[in-house]
């Protein structure tokens, strides 16, 4: 669904709860494409018949196993407690059907890409969730192709939505009572636990794509380090259910950033089914891995088996259409949600664009900047060196650099950032909204060049499906009802702040020539 002809909004009642209803979706007329002129005029000559090159950006699936020990969903519980916001959300209820809205996505891109051919998959991090291995296989084979069978690599679920949990605070797809149900008007969905563990074809994806890290790829829960106490949490057979009485939760997420097993030694928990599966990975085996999923472009920006680091910087040259794709890893090993960049890592991106524009002489080079975190998730304290000034200055020195796609934030968010030294150029930084929360969406972007050297950027935001499921027998039907069931959480649905606001969606962006 092209959000410029037709988009999602707010429909009929599907069920009443005594606080909430839960909606619908219906299609309504589509947003138009406003102009973003922060940093040039918009051109009066007419737009090139083709675009240089089609992208699209998709963000942020924390695809997750939902029954490792090494999560936390009860931290729920706590919404609204000052001190305990930095450990929220811990679950979601539609969680268990993300695998199948990545490969909803992936079909709708496939599908845009037989109508005009896309040429890269950018894919900024936090594609998994808690750091595991099983979370990582399941994402790769994903994006190869491979059938969707759950059970291989998660095992039969057990969790917090299933009968057996008895926690009546957390939704319940079985016909059992639940507050969601009763206060927020949830469905009923009974079977969806055995559909999900059924076998799906699977296209995988057919247009190139490259792949940055987040801060949940290389961090438990995107906050907690990986640690070989933390690792036996996870293979273990012992899952947490509450924090117990009388904690700080303020000092209990500074722990959990540190070590999170000096959290889940001391929670109240309960057994389940071990798994060697759940191992937690580092960056090199991740890096590895991809390297060998089949697909365009070999490698996947990982070319050199023997020059393999513990890191996702890398440069990928596109030589036939002049870009140069910047992957910037901006993921702390040591804990914390917020990004860094060390004084190692300017280095090497002062020396990757030192090289990397030479290298493309004709057309005239478009620089593209892709990392997990924008300029304001990095923190920049405790090192003179490394500030985000220097940064930007960096950056700006390089001209041709006209984008920056980044997700973490969940939310739709287009930043202009001027170069002071150089009237109508400069970048924009675009965020993009996440797959797991809604609005659940695909950003495209077409690179349009003029005659004059002037650049136009056209985005537009797709959802991959109607959100109108009939059965939970198939790939798309379970896609929508885990973009229904988003759009009716109580804490981020519809309606929030992280579908952005008109000027960060459906835009045309504006640049002026750099010579």
């Amino acid at each position: 669904m092209d959000t410029s002809l037709e988009r999602l909004s707010e429909g009929e009642v599907i069920q009443k709860g005594r606080s909430r209803e839960f909606l619908a979706l219906r299609a309504i007329e589509g947003q138009p494409h406003l102009d973003r002129e922060d940093l040039h005029s918009k051109f009066a000559s007419p737009r090139p018949s083709e675009p240089r090159a089609r992208l699209v950006h998709i963000t942020d699936f924390q695809l997750c196993d939902p029954s490792s020990p090494t999560r936390f969903e009860f931290v729920n519980k706590l919404f609204g407690i000052a001190s305990a916001k930095d450990l929220f959300p811990g679950h979601r209820a539609q969680e268990t059907l993300i695998p199948f809205a990545i490969a909803q996505a992936i079909a709708y891109i496939n599908e845009l890409s037989s109508k005009s051919p896309i040429d890269m998959c950018l894919i900024t991090g936090d594609t998994i969730d808690n750091s595991q291995a099983n979370e990582a296989e399941t994402l790769l084979s994903l994006l190869s192709g491979e059938a969707l069978e759950l059970k291989k690599t998660f095992g039969q679920y057990f969790g917090v939505q299933s009968t057996e949990w008895n926690d009546d605070f957390f939704w319940h797809p079985d016909s059992i009572d639940d507050q969601p149900k009763s206060e927020l008007g949830y469905p009923t969905l009974e079977g969806l636990f055995k559909a999900i563990n059924d076998k799906y074809p699977n296209q995988g994806l057919l247009v190139p794509w490259l792949l940055s890290n987040g801060n949940h790829e290389v961090l438990i829960q995107g906050m907690g380090a990986c640690t070989e106490a933390s690792n036996a949490f996870a293979v273990g057979g012992q899952k947490a259910f509450d924090f117990g009485d009388n904690i700080d939760y303020l000092v209990a997420s500074r722990k959990f950033e540190a070590d999170p097993s000096t959290v889940f030694s001391k929670a109240e928990r309960r057994p389940v089914e071990p798994s060697s599966q759940r191992r937690l990975i580092q960056s090199h085996e991740f890096i590895e891995m991809i390297r060998e999923t089949p697909g365009l472009p070999s490698g996947h920006g990982f070319l050199d088996k023997g020059g393999l680091e513990a890191n996702f910087n890398f440069v990928h040259l596109d030589r036939i259409k002049g870009i140069v794709y910047i992957f910037l890893d901006t993921a702390v090993r040591s804990g914390g949600a917020r990004g860094g960049i060390d004084n190692e890592q300017l280095e090497w991106l002062k020396s990757a664009l030192a090289q990397s524009f030479d290298e493309i002489q004709s057309p005239s080079p478009i620089g593209i900047i892709v990392s997990h975190h924008g300029l304001d998730e990095i923190d920049f304290n405790g090192n003179p060196e490394v500030t985000r000034s220097s940064l930007v200055d960096l950056i700006h020195s390089y001209r041709q650099i006209r984008l920056w796609f980044c997700g973490h934030t969940h939310e739709n968010r287009i930043l202009a950032i001027p170069n002071p030294n150089r009237a109508g150029t400069g970048l924009f930084q675009i965020t993009s909204a996440s797959m797991m929360d809604w609005p659940c969406s695909i950003r495209e972007a077409s690179i349009y060049d003029y005659e004059n050297g002037e650049i136009e950027v056209e985005l537009t935001m797709h959802h991959s499906n109607s959100a109108k499921p009939k059965t939970i027998t198939s790939i798309y039907d379970l896609a929508s009802w885990h973009q229904l069931i988003a759009a009716n959480s109580p804490y981020i649905g519809i309606g929030s702040c992280l579908e952005g606001a008109p000027e960060d969606q459906n835009v045309r962006l504006w640049f002026g020539a750099i010579d």
